[in-house]
């Protein structure tokens, strides 16, 4: 009867060292992908909510989720404090700073 039970035993945790083992496996495939803000989100690592959001992969690496303004232009999210007094951010498809005219 001992014999059973330690066969039992012994077989599902053979049999949980594998699917871990898999498991494992599968996730360090997911990691390797992990080439932009997009795969990282999709291999379920954290997000970071801001703008633009931050994706934090293996090893602490942040992947920043790419923004395009109005012109399509993917720009750096910014500003600077004009004459005037107010901020602007990077506009136009060359990503430049236009402060407002008087």
């Amino acid at each position: 009867m001992k014999k059973k039970y330690f066969f039992l035993i012994a077989t599902a945790a053979f049999i949980g060292i594998v699917i871990y083992s898999g498991y494992l496996g599968y996730k360090n495939y997911l990691n390797s992908k992990i080439i932009d803000f997009d795969s990282c989100a999709k291999a379920g690592h954290p997000i970071q909510e801001m703008y633009p959001a931050r994706c934090i992969g293996p090893n602490g690496k942040a992947y920043i989720q790419k923004v395009e303004n109005e012109e399509g232009a993917i720009c750096t999210m910014d500003s600077v404090l004009c004459p005037d007094g107010s901020y602007v951010e990077r506009t136009g498809p060359d990503c430049e700073f236009v402060c407002p005219k008087d």
